[in-house]
């Protein structure tokens, strides 16, 4: 396929380098899938190099190539969009065996689409606010659609020294650790900044088979033989495959989908 020749808009900083299509300023947003993650990047290649070579297949919406801290070596990966996601797939076909420059393989796969960050070192004693607090006055970041902790199994009114970010969108979550992955500071201590794993995602029919209902933030000293009598209370015991429960979460096997959403619509009636 003969690639689009459309002008693009280029953009350096010292954390990242980054190109797209002028349709970004005009709001339009790739379907979901068009996305490429790509590593093994030779450090002295240019995102001119990337384009150059991805758009083998056809128009790219956007390159955002991680470079280090001077701002002129890359950091070997790159975040690849293409107009929508038959181009994507057909990259990954086309050009995985492909010597980028001649020289080398790089290395494909379908981007994550991501929105949660994971900060690791956190004081125990600060709160989810105290995180969010820090982050927007002493940084102005006003994106983060919620900060997530989890309480310490030992002092429920500790954190267990990590948060999640929530951003709006995976753009603005990579944009955070494109910036703060080295430099984030808070509480007078360097923060660990990396991606959380994803959830995998599932598509509708795999969701109708889904029997097992995950339950988090319980009462940690809470016996598991309390807890297992309450879900008996909700619903009849012989629907009940198994219930597990262990510290601050519960896993609860149900013999049906129908029955795993009547228990789960209890459970919500009792929040």
């Amino acid at each position: 396929m003969a690639a689009s020749r459309e002008p693009k808009v280029f953009e350096d900083s010292n954390y990242r380098k980054k190109m797209y299509s002028p349709l970004k300023n005009d709001g339009f947003v790739p379907e979901k899938h068009s996305e490429l993650f790509v590593t093994g990047i030779p450090q002295k290649s240019s995102i001119h190099d990337l384009l150059q070579f991805f758009e083998q297949i056809g128009e790219v919406f956007e390159i955002k190539l991680m470079t280090k801290p001077d701002g002129v070596q890359n950091r070997g990966f790159a975040y690849v969009t293409y107009m929508n996601k038959q181009l994507a797939k057909m990259a990954l076909i086309k050009l995985k065996d492909k010597l980028f420059q001649n020289k080398t393989k790089l290395n494909l796969q379908l981007s994550v689409d991501n929105c949660r960050i994971f900060i690791n070192g956190i004081p125990t004693n600060k709160s989810r606010y105290d995180v969010r607090n820090v982050l927007r006055y002493d940084y102005r970041i006003e994106n983060i659609v919620d900060v997530i902790t989890y309480r310490s199994y030992a002092n429920p009114a500790h954190n267990r020294g990590f948060a999640f970010l929530e951003f709006r969108t995976h753009e603005e979550a990579s944009y955070f650790r494109a910036k703060y992955w080295d430099k984030l500071y808070m509480f007078g201590k360097k923060m660990s900044v990396t991606w959380a794993i994803p959830l995998k995602e599932m598509d509708e029919h795999e969701a109708s088979k889904v029997k097992i209902l995950f339950l988090r933030n319980l009462n940690v000293t809470e016996p598991p033989e309390d807890f297992t009598r309450f879900i008996y209370d909700l619903i009849d015991r012989s629907l009940v495959d198994k219930v597990y429960k262990f510290k601050d979460y519960a896993y609860i096997h149900l013999s049906t989908r129908y029955n795993a959403e009547k228990l789960f619509a209890s459970l919500q009636g009792n929040h």
